[in-house]
This record gives structure tokens, sequence and C-alpha cells, in this order.
């Protein structure tokens, strides 16, 4: 996704300036424009408009992870409920009780990250979601290992295509355990909303170069959450 620029073409009114006109420009093209004698205030919101992809399964995904601008950026890491972004991520740290913060073992909306933040009809992905999206016998999306090149260089992840012509990128962007970042360009981690009953752990995806698989894990761990767009959820 590319960034949109907003080029301010006017002064305050305090400055002496008749003509108060704000232009919002992207690749140099006038997107949209207003007089700000019918605003009191610009607000520049630090989330952005994101589009879902239909890669033709039952749940749209988003271009991009939160907290990341391109779809080759790591973004943001969550404990499994939480909705905000920590320094250390611990057992000691982590204090939701699992059993209040899901229903039917998933997770409630309010301690569902990608809802929280983004608001609408997404959502994180539940277990089935996810294998819907790596497993080819299921859909008619394939994925392969590919290298993209981002704001901080190279990086590594699989490429999700669909036959209807559109696709997705997840990066290899690891985790953040107790002993800090655990392997940050060899494989990828990313949340279920998806709770396992057996074992009292949420679900998550991880990937590496030849494999895949998708298992219980502690809810403490920081990790990557790839949002979907649910037709079906409520606002």
């Amino acid at each position: 996704m590319k960034k949109i620029s907003l080029i301010i073409i006017a002064f305050l009114a305090c400055m002496g300036v008749d003509a108060q006109v704000i232009k919002v420009m992207k690749d140099g093209t006038m997107v949209s424009q207003f007089n700000t004698e019918t605003a009191d205030k610009v607000v520049f919101d630090k989330n952005p408009v994101i589009e879902p992809v239909d890669l033709g399964l039952s749940v749209m995904w988003a271009p991009c992870n939160i907290g990341a601008l391109n779809p080759w950026d790591f973004g943001d890491y969550f404990a499994w409920g939480e909705t905000e972004v920590k320094t250390e991520y611990t057992g000691a740290g982590y204090s939701l009780n699992l059993g209040q913060i899901t229903d039917h073992a998933d997770l409630k909306p309010e301690y569902d990250v990608a809802h929280v933040k983004w608001g609408g009809k997404w959502r994180m992905p539940t277990r089935e979601e996810l294998q819907e999206l790596f497993y080819p016998v299921y859909n008619n999306v394939t994925n392969k290992k590919v290298t993209m090149y981002g704001a901080y260089g190279f990086v590594d992840g699989r490429l999700f295509q669909s036959t209807n012509g559109n696709s997705i990128f997840l990066p290899y962007a690891g985790s953040k355990t107790e002993i800090g970042d655990d392997e940050v360009g060899p494989h990828g981690c990313y949340w279920t909303r998806s709770l396992n009953s057996e074992n009292n752990k949420p679900y998550y995806l991880n990937f590496y170069d030849s494999g895949v698989a998708i298992g219980p894990v502690h809810p403490y761990n920081g990790i990557s959450v790839r949002p979907v767009w649910d037709p079906k959820m409520p606002e």
C-alpha cells in the first residue's frame, strides 16, 4: 500500500489568508479537498483505511498485519486477548482469565485486537480459517516462499495466490517470548482467536520454509495478528 500524503495548501485564518483549502494528494493527484471554514479541526488517523482482499475463501483477508502499513512490515505483537503493545511478554505480566474472555472457545469481540483496533467486520481468524488459507486441499489458494524488499531491507515470507488473481503476503515476523525475540526471520507466527479447551491454550500458526503447524501456545507470548473481514460479524 502506498502512503497518502497530505499537503496543506493554506495557512490558518489567524495568519490572514482568505482562501483556506486543504487538498489530499495521492501520487501527485488530488483525491479530495475541503474548505477549512466548514470544519473546526483536522484529525490525522494513525490507522489507515484497509481494504480486504478476496481470495475466494470463507472470509476475506487483510493485506497487512495490525500495526503495519505495508504487507512486508512485521507490525505489532500482542499477547492473546490483549489489545495493547507491551515491552515484555512474560507469564508474570499476563493476568487475563481465558475462560472469562472467550465465548464458545473463541475470543469475545472486546478482547479481539483486530476488532478493537480496526472495528467494523474485522476480527482475528479462527483456527479453521487459517487451515483453509494454508492447505491447498481445501481451496484454490497456493502459497510459496518469496522475499520482498521493504523499508528495513529484505523480508522473507509466504505469498498466497488465489486463482482469482488476488494475493496476500505474510512475513516471517517470528514472535516475542520471555527470552526475547524468537526467530524473527526464519519463521512466521500468527494468532487465531480459537482456544484449545483441552489444555486451555490458544491456537497459533507457526510456519517455516519447510512446513506449517497450527497448535496451542502460551497466551502471554507476543505474536503477530493478520485480521480477516467477516461479512457475518455484527459491527
